[in-house]
């Protein structure tokens, strides 16, 4: 471990500038007034949907057309620069989005409180909330306190007010936990491990929860300075692997920003870009490794899983960049700026640098080799697009009942190749069946001993 935290204490900021051309993107129609946070339903085959959350209402592209999608008698403004926070679609159903707002209607939802709205989304409109969460508080101003999507793909959310809710059900019932919220200003969910979540709280530290936030572990205690509320941070889990980031904007009297990356968890960290106003980071789902970060004086990209990053893009298109996002099924990159709209451009370089052939469907192939004793290997495709379903991999007997569960986790695009050691089962045949994302897939194997 020790030569490993020596090694990335080593990496370095290098620089690709990029000539290419930014692409304004919206709203052409309406106008624009402090964006706080984006997000874009990438379809394959299909032109994005573009949302934004802003003071003056929501603004959006369903349809192709962008104006803002609230009807006035629904919402309600409480004061400048408090209005709508954050606009994320559901990763499971294209109907559906989450909505937080700074003040809901009475009738709709706790009359002068802030809250967390489902809202069905069809064409160019979006119809009465579905269900609405008020919690007698306020989200606060950072964007990435509203809503986390699990993804181990059981329609579980979390929804962050004053305290912690979860929703098993894509945000149609929600129950609250005992955890209290103020002073949070980033959380997430693990893409390896299931019910795992971590939170950074301002006063202290980063906190790990393995069973679905019903208790807390301190894993970073932080020994730096921070104001609240604080609207820039990011955070990012994968098993052993934890990146987050920090922006001084618009406090500049803090003493931390930039990126760190732990490798263990969480035990050592490591800063991998410092001292550079971090406001969002993505992670291209397209592509294994590759990460942007919307940063003041460009995008900044990484390679490597987040452990050096360059300089990709300066001539951005403004220096209030809120946010970020990468079309996973094309080279385009999605950009929000506070004060004028949403642009997207083009990195041509990644293709020479980290593009793959990778697989476009699931795919279980024959196990090798068949008849077997006592081990036998399974290969089986994961294709770009899956989301965050884990991928299902189980062995059955002739009747139907379970001998082994070989994998039961989120993977990346790409071919996997898993061995199967019987030695504690009898002579028969067995079935492996491979699930994911409403795909299956079954082969038969024979066990001769």
């Amino acid at each position: 471990m020790k030569k490993l935290v020596a090694l990335l204490a080593t990496v370095f900021v290098s620089t690709i500038l990029s000539a290419q051309t930014w692409k304004f993107v919206g709203p052409d129609s309406v106008s624009w007034r402090n964006a706080v946070q984006m997000d874009v339903q990438f379809r394959q085959g299909a032109q994005p949907r573009v949302a934004v959350a802003t003071t003056k209402g929501l603004a959006a592209n369903l349809s192709g057309t962008w104006k803002y999608v609230f009807p006035d008698d629904y919402w309600r403004p409480v004061g400048e620069d408090r209005l709508y926070r954050s606009i994320y679609f559901s990763p499971w159903n294209d109907s559906v989005a989450f909505v937080g707002v700074d003040m809901i209607e009475p009738g709709i939802g706790e009359p002068g409180s802030a809250g967390l709205v489902v809202l069905n989304v069809y064409q160019d409109r979006w119809y009465t909330p579905v269900r609405c969460l008020g919690d007698g508080g306020w989200i606060g101003h950072a964007p990435s306190l509203a809503y986390v999507f699990s993804p181990h793909g059981q329609n579980k959310v979390f929804a962050w007010l004053v305290n912690l809710f979860r929703s098993t059900n894509n945000g149609l019932e929600w129950q609250r936990t005992n955890l209290n919220t103020y002073g949070c200003f980033f959380h997430s969910a693990d893409l390896k491990k299931d019910s795992v979540l971590y939170a950074g709280f301002r006063s202290n530290a980063i906190y790990r929860s393995t069973d679905d936030g019903a208790t807390w572990t301190n894993i970073h205690p932080f020994t730096f300075s921070m104001s609240y509320p604080h609207p820039y941070a990011d955070f990012f889990a994968n098993g052993d692997t934890l990146i987050w980031s920090l922006s001084r904007f618009p406090h500049a009297a803090d003493t931390l920003c930039g990126i760190q990356v732990s490798v263990d968890r969480g035990a050592t960290w490591t800063y991998v870009l410092r001292n550079i106003n971090v406001q969002k980071f993505v992670r291209d789902e397209g592509r294994r490794n590759v990460f942007y970060a919307a940063a003041e004086g460009g995008i900044y990209r990484s390679t490597n899983s987040g452990m050096s990053w360059n300089l990709r893009f300066s001539n951005v298109p403004s220096p209030k960049l809120v946010d970020i996002r990468k079309d996973p099924f094309s080279d385009t990159l999605y950009v929000a700026t506070r004060d004028s709209g949403v642009y997207k451009v083009a990195d041509r370089t990644l293709d020479a640098i980290v593009r793959e052939p990778l697989p476009t469907r699931f795919m279980l192939q024959q196990n090798y080799p068949n008849p077997f004793n006592p081990t036998t290997n399974i290969k089986f495709t994961v294709p770009v697009g899956a989301g965050h379903a884990p991928s299902l991999l189980r062995v059955f007997d002739i009747l139907g009942r379970e001998v082994a569960t070989l994998v039961n986790e989120v993977k990346e695009p790409g071919e996997y190749n898993v061995t199967w050691d019987a030695r504690d089962v009898a002579s028969g045949v067995y079935l492996c069946r491979l699930s994911s994302s409403g795909f299956v897939a079954t082969k038969r194997m024979i066990l001769l001993k």
